[in-house]
């Protein structure tokens, strides 16, 4: 289940639907908003899962992992999700915001051949899964 669960008002109901339909042994995935990462707590009700009518429910690790548990599955792992992303698609994508500045700072990594570094960050999501009991 990917970015679907915080659409819904009523997400056991989809994880119970969604068990009932694996086969034994069977495994979910699922990708959410993660309400306690750190870019959440950083940009609090600016932070851009926060979406009026549009993310009706909202997860911790904690509560996706006591979701899945109430729903009946079993070896149910969660962590937050990252990305690669180098120096050059960064700044890239922050010339969106400011042109000028990006632009300029995107050729000096260039020139310093720093546009290829590269950083793992956190998405601001979680990543679950869970097995439906193999009998």
């Amino acid at each position: 289940l990917q970015d679907m669960l915080e659409h819904t008002t009523n997400p056991l109901s989809q994880l119970e639907a969604a068990y009932q339909l694996l086969k034994p042994g069977g495994y979910i995935l699922i990708t959410t908003p993660n309400v306690e990462g750190i870019l959440a707590k950083i940009l609090r009700s600016f932070w851009y899962h926060y979406k009026p009518g549009e993310h009706l429910t909202y997860f911790s690790l904690k509560t996706i992992n006591l979701a899945l548990e109430k729903t009946g599955f079993v070896e149910i792992e969660s962590k937050p999700t990252s990305k690669s992303l180098s120096v050059e698609y960064i700044l890239d994508r922050l010339k969106y915001y400011q042109p000028q500045i990006f632009s300029i700072l995107l050729k000096l990594a260039r020139k310093l051949n720093l546009d290829k570094w590269v950083f793992e960050i956190g998405t601001g999501e979680l990543e679950a899964w869970g097995k439906k009991h193999s009998h």
